[in-house]
């Protein structure tokens, strides 16, 4: 019995702990999720569903509040929207490709692929209605 309980614990702390985290993109990751600028030099999203993409820098301050309310919005949303993060220091190729000069940045596409920058700290409820205005997603 012992044994049970604890693979269900551990079970439900792996899918719960995924469904809140947000996904660091590397090179291959970005261009399998989202655009794969070698094959196609014009933009085309390659997902499915509503994404924010949170380009940072490691010496931008802010990054740590945003990052936390992006998690609690990933919590929040689960399956309706993908939230992933870029280091700018990683790929640096990506983020000149796309235009983007501050950080941090929010890029929001929609499902159909249109997408907006939106540049500077954001709070947990101007993002939210960000993703209902742009996004057309509701909680």
């Amino acid at each position: 019995m012992k044994k049970i309980t604890f693979l269900l614990f551990f079970v439900f702390n792996l899918f719960y702990s995924n469904s809140q985290n947000i996904t660091t993109l590397n090179y291959d990751t970005f261009k399998q999720k989202v655009w794969d600028y070698k094959k196609n030099t014009e933009w085309k999203f390659k997902g499915q569903k509503p994404t924010i993409i949170f380009f940072y820098a490691d010496w931008v301050n802010v990054n740590n509040d945003l990052e936390t309310n992006l998690k609690k919005i990933q919590q929040e949303y689960g399956e309706k929207l993908n939230i992933y993060k870029v280091n700018y220091d990683k790929i640096p190729n990506i983020v000149n490709k796309l235009k983007i000069r501050v950080f941090p940045t929010l890029l929001f596409i929609s499902s159909d692929g249109n997408y907006k920058h939106v540049t500077n700290y954001r709070n947990k409820e101007q993002i939210e209605n960000l993703i209902l205005n742009i996004l057309k997603v509701e909680k």
